[in-house]
């Protein structure tokens, strides 16, 4: 929708029963609810999300369900904007009346009201009523390796991850996909102490959270291997890479370094594996 198309849109504010809290906005041309009793509800449960994904808003249901308007509404949804960051996208989802779960294009996710200067809103365009939620996940790359390898790769601050699948490591075509999760300085002081305890010995440089995941399993003939940045770099020390691998213990695991990137060699079908740089 153009913009100077929804100026003159009828706005309508649904609010809590029990407080002056928003559950959503409602935007529509003129005529097009004038004879529809709509309806908003919310639930704080029963959302159903995937590894690294988590609701910020609650689930909020348009009635009645499953009616198709005659021309599409804006619908803005409140939610916790602190997870829209470098490292997170925001997605919306519907359940539909079959409870089934589906990704729902956004027309922003920033949309803020002068009325409410302390909301961030998701807004979406809607045809049929339904319900939906705000969810956040860990930004992706999704890429299909085949026989002839190839490489994946994210950005991470600064910097970028990549993983790297050599020609003959996988025999048939997969789909991968690649997440990154940063970690913030205060989680960063609290793996060092924990690292510290654990160990002995002082933690001085960690790399972001890196995830693989495959749409099929697959068979791998070879090692492939991950580059990724280190936070900070220790100028004196030898290295001690620590990882944690379909969910094993932390473990060391072989690795060589190289200025602020370490390259890991792997055989693995999954890997989730945070690096850390130890002085001994």
């Amino acid at each position: 929708m153009r913009k100077k198309n929804t100026d003159a849109f009828r706005m309508r504010i649904f609010r809590r029963d029990d407080s002056d809290g928003l559950i959503c906005v409602v935007r529509a041309p003129d005529g097009v609810l004038d004879d529809i009793q709509i309806q908003c509800t919310f639930e704080t449960e029963g959302i159903t999300t995937k590894p690294h994904q988590f609701t910020c808003s609650d689930a909020i249901t348009l009635k009645p369900k499953g009616k198709k308007l005659s021309k599409d509404i804006l619908v803005a949804i409140p939610y916790d904007s602190t997870q829209n960051n470098k490292c997170r996208d925001i997605i919306v989802q519907e359940k539909d009346v079959n409870g089934r779960l589906s990704h729902h294009p956004t027309n922003s996710t920033w949309k803020t009201f002068n009325n409410y200067p302390d909301m961030v809103f998701v807004e979406i365009q809607v045809k049929t009523l339904s319900t939906f939620v705000v969810l956040s996940q860990l930004k992706q790359a999704r890429y299909t390796i085949d026989n002839e390898g190839g490489n994946i790769t994210l950005p991470v601050d600064d910097h970028q991850v990549e993983v790297e699948y050599p020609r003959g490591t996988i025999h048939r075509d997969v789909e991968v996909s690649l997440e990154v999760e940063s970690l913030e300085e205060n989680s960063f002081t609290q793996l060092c102490e924990r690292r510290t305890e654990s160990w002995g010995r002082s933690l001085v440089s960690v790399s972001p959270l890196i995830y693989t995941n495959y749409a099929k399993k697959p068979t791998l003939k070879g090692n492939f291997r991950v580059r990724c940045p280190l936070l900070s770099i220790a100028s004196i020390g030898a290295i001690r890479i620590a990882g944690q691998l379909q969910g094993q213990s932390w473990q060391d695991v072989h690795a060589s370094s190289s200025n602020l990137t370490l390259t890991l060699k792997v055989f693995k079908l999954n890997l989730d594996v945070h690096l850390t740089n130890s002085c001994f």
